[in-house]
């Protein structure tokens, strides 16, 4: 499963600082027992790293089949991350564990929940059929919507004219009660139309849950200051 490297890109992420941060002064060669293994420094020898990571991986496996379902999105990537940088020997009682904890926890959550939008547009461009659609009449497409019993935290996918609109239930909290609003029109691909969608002012979907070129204009005009700030380029796509 995808989120499953994600939660190890997080853990190491989170483990980096502490475990550098941790680490034993260097001490010259000379001073090392011969029989010392070159892994000494952290702990353990690279195979017992291996074999640490392999449980936790088991684990995570286990945890995964107990709790299955978007539902449990954070609860999976809570317990992958703890158990990876238990398993990398983290020192938990170092003052920023925590902190790192919630931030490894947070963009493993939000890359996850921002993968599972991106399906939604994913299955209408795999799905709908552009043969003899008019460029200059997107709202004449009839877009093939993804079904909730193949997506089950969508609530509902409504198409009026050129605009497609997405409610959520509760199975993913972050999306609880939210709606995601794009509009969209027809390109000229390299060898075919494709379809293009656009971000819109009526999204409440949080921000950090949505890709870029579906980000409401609003947020993606304050993205395009804040360039023009850093390299004077406010330039999008």
């Amino acid at each position: 499963m995808q989120y499953r490297y994600i939660v190890l890109l997080a853990s190491l992420l989170a483990a980096t600082p502490l475990t550098v941060q941790a680490a034993p002064h260097h001490r010259p060669r000379a001073n090392r027992p011969a029989h010392a293994s070159p892994q000494s420094g952290l702990g353990y020898s690279f195979e017992e790293f291996s074999r640490r990571m392999e449980l936790s991986s088991q684990r995570q496996e286990e945890f995964d089949k107990a709790h299955p379902g978007d539902q449990y999105i954070a609860e999976r990537c809570r317990f992958g991350i703890r158990a990876n940088l238990q398993a990398a020997g983290a020192d938990t009682n170092d003052p920023a564990y925590a902190e790192l904890l919630s931030t490894a926890d947070q963009a493993c959550i939000n890359y996850i929940i921002r993968g599972r939008l991106a399906g939604l547009f994913k299955h209408i461009h795999e799905h709908t059929n552009l043969d003899g659609a008019d460029a200059a009449k997107p709202g004449q497409i009839k877009l093939s919507l993804p079904a909730t019993e193949h997506f089950p935290f969508l609530k509902s996918a409504a198409q009026q004219g050129n605009t497609v609109e997405f409610t959520f239930n509760d199975i993913i909290p972050q999306l609880s009660g939210r709606k995601l609003v794009a509009t969209f029109g027809i390109e000229k691909g390299y060898s075919d139309n494709q379809l293009a969608f656009s971000g819109s002012d009526q999204t409440t979907v949080p921000h950090e849950l949505l890709l870029y070129n579906i980000l409401p204009p609003s947020a993606r005009h304050a993205d395009a200051d804040t360039d023009t700030d850093t390299d004077g380029d406010n330039t999008t796509d």
